[in-house]
């Protein structure tokens, strides 16, 4: 899973800098989040991008 994500975060990180710091938050929640973060992102891309940001709000908490 590890190895998945790091290609994953380089795609994201093209998208914006702020993802890749969100992308390593979900790592530490989850594997079931990473997962779906590995869909989400094929599929929507720029709308996971808000979605992100609020479990980064998550997570603060």
């Amino acid at each position: 899973m590890g190895s998945r994500q790091s290609a994953v975060s380089s795609q994201q990180s093209a998208v914006g800098s702020r993802q890749s710091a969100v992308s390593s938050q979900q790592s530490a929640v989850g594997e079931s989040e990473s997962r779906q973060s590995a869909v989400g992102s094929r599929r929507v891309g720029s709308q996971q991008s808000a979605v992100s940001s609020q479990q980064s709000a998550v997570s603060s908490q």
